[in-house]
C-alpha cells in the first residue's frame, strides 16, 4: 500500500521555551507567535483513529495511574494492540504532513473544571470563548483578543486572559503538543493516532527539538520514520523516590541518510517520489536506481 502524502508549505521550526510563573502576559510572548493555530479545518487532515496514552485512570480513583507503556484508545484499539503487543514501549511512526497543524500541533490552552476549553494562543495572538469575552456569538465561538498600534496587549484584554483561567488565573494555561501519527505496523488503516502531552520540562523540548533537526535535515517532515518510545525516569530531587514516564520521538534513520533524503528530494527524484516511507534501506535502492519510478507505484502529491 502506498501512502499519499498531504500537503502543506513546510512550517517554520517550532520553538520550545520555559513558562515562568508570574510573567504577566510573558507566556505569551516567548514563542512570539511562530506557531499559526487559529485557521480553517482542511479537508485533507486525517480522521482520528484514537489515541495513544501512558496513563490511565482506574475505578476510584482521581487521577491517573501513569504506565511506562502505550495504551490505545478508541475503536481501533484492538487492531492496535494486535500489530504492537499489550504494552509496547516502542512504537514505529511516521507523519502524514509537512504542515504542523496537521503533524505536531503545539499550543497553549485553558480548560474549565469540566474539561471545557476556554481559551488559546499560539505565543502571539490568543482566543478566549466569548462567553468570558463577554461578545456576541455571533462573532464566533472563541474571539481573539486585540492589540494596540505597537502590538502590545491592553490591560483590560490581560484581565479576559486571566479569567479565562479560572481560580488560578495565568498558570491555568498549559503548554500542550499533539502529535498525529501514522502508525507504520498499521498500513490497511488510513488514518491518525493522536499523543498528547503537556510535559514542558522533558517530553516537549525534546520531541520539538528532533521534529526541527530532522526537517533541517531531510527538507521534509512526511514519510521519515521515527519510534515514539517511552520509558520511565526517576526523580533527581533529593527524597524523592517518585518515577514518571518520559516520552522521546527517535528519528528511524541515520543522519547521513537523511542528508541523501535532502538531495533526493531537492531534485526531484522520481524514484524518490514513489517511495510510501524514506526508511534507510529504501533510499539506498534509489541512490542504486532499484527502486520503481513514481508514476510506476501510482503515486501522487496531494
Amino acid at each position: 500500500m502506498v501512502w499519499v502524502m498531504g500537503g502543506g508549505m513546510f512550517w517554520p521550526p517550532p520553538y520550545f521555551f520555559k513558562l515562568k510563573k508570574n510573567r504577566t502576559m510573558g507566556m505569551y510572548e516567548d514563542l512570539d507567535g511562530k506557531i499559526d493555530i487559529h485557521v480553517a479545518p482542511r479537508a485533507d487532515d486525517l480522521p482520528r483513529l484514537g489515541k495513544l496514552k501512558i496513563g490511565i485512570v482506574n475505578e476510584g480513583q482521581k487521577y491517573p495511574t501513569t504506565l511506562d507503556y502505550f495504551r490505545a484508545t478508541g475503536k481501533f484499539s484492538d487492531r492496535f494492540h494486535a500489530a504492537h503487543g499489550d504494552k509496547p514501549q516502542q512504537v514505529p511512526v511516521m507523519f502524514y504532513h509537512n504542515d504542523a497543524r496537521f503533524s505536531s500541533f503545539h499550543r497553549f490552552e485553558v480548560r474549565d473544571g469540566q474539561g471545557r476549553l476556554t481559551g488559546y494562543g499560539n505565543g502571539l495572538d490568543y482566543w478566549v470563548h466569548h462567553s468570558i469575552a463577554a461578545t456576541d456569538k455571533k462573532m464566533g465561538a472563541f474571539v481573539k483578543m486585540q492589540r494596540d498600534e505597537q502590538s502590545k496587549i491592553s490591560e483590560s484584554q490581560k484581565a479576559i486572559i486571566k479569567k479565562a483561567g479560572g481560580v488560578n488565573g495565568l498558570s491555568s494555561w498549559k503548554q500542550v503538543l499533539t502529535l498525529k501519527l501514522i502508525c507504520i505496523k498499521l498500513p490497511d488503516i488510513h488514518g491518525a493516532w493522536w499523543f498528547e502531552t503537556q510535559a514542558t520540562k522533558s517530553t516537549i523540548p525534546q520531541i520539538l527539538s528532533t521534529i526541527d533537526r530532522v526537517r533541517h535535515n531531510t527538507g521534509t517532515l512526511a514519510r521519515i520514520p521515527f519510534r515514539l518510545v517511552v520509558e520511565m525516569h526517576k526523580s533527581q530531587s533529593a527524597g524523592d523516590a517518585s518515577k514518571y514516564p518520559v516520552v522521546s520521538l527517535i528519528p528511524d534513520i541515520g543522519v547521513e541518510m537523511q542528508s541523501h533524503v535532502k538531495d533526493l528530494l531537492s531534485s526531484n527524484n522520481s524514484r524518490m517520489m514513489g517511495l510510501p516511507i524514506f526508511t534507510g534501506e529504501r533510499v539506498l535502492q534509489v541512490i542504486k536506481g532499484q527502486a520503481p519510478d513514481a508514476e510506476e507505484v501510482g503515486y501522487t502529491d496531494a
